[in-house]
């Protein structure tokens, strides 16, 4: 039985840049689900980040989230400018199957481009932006639900270890 649960963030406070307004920014949130683990969807405007960018890759699991989306592949380039992972394949794996899109984080705002791996020709040219209280609240939920998620794991672990044993 999958378990799934939205999380829907509304902006609340932050500045917008004079070249963005709220009105042409779009919304991020995510829906979190468990299979054989958790893994969260990113949606965008209430719609699921793959179907919009066209790419079948489209779910984090859990271990991929630690306050912020994981970088693609070690890179030279800024961690406010730099190719992340926006999705995999139903295993998790990045490598069997998987989309990343160019994040580039301003003081303001954070724009999702150049989506790259198995992505529809449409979708390689789109470009998404959030506000980026919307972005920094939406990972700080994810990175706590995968915390929480990862403690369970933990725990269960060390009740079925014998005692004596370290």
């Amino acid at each position: 039985m999958a378990l799934v649960a939205d999380h829907r963030y509304a902006v609340s406070s932050g500045r917008v840049s004079p070249f963005h307004s709220l009105e042409r920014m779009n919304h991020l949130s995510f829906r979190q689900a468990e299979y054989d683990f958790l893994y969260f969807e990113l949606l965008v405007d209430g719609h699921e980040l793959g179907k919009l960018v066209g790419f079948a890759a489209s779910i984090l699991p859990y271990w991929l989230i630690d306050g912020d989306l994981a970088i693609a592949e070690p890179s030279p380039a800024p961690p406010d400018d730099c190719d992340r992972i926006v999705g995999t394949c139903d295993c998790g794996e990045f490598g069997c199957g998987g989309t990343q899109a160019r994040v580039t984080k301003t003081s303001d705002s954070v724009l999702f481009s150049n989506f790259t791996h198995g992505v529809q020709p449409e979708g390689k040219t789109k470009v998404l932006t959030f506000a980026r209280c919307n972005y920094e609240m939406v990972l700080a939920a994810m990175t706590a639900v995968a915390l929480d998620f990862a403690a369970k794991i933990e725990a269960r672990r060390n009740e079925q270890r014998p005692s004596g044993a370290g």
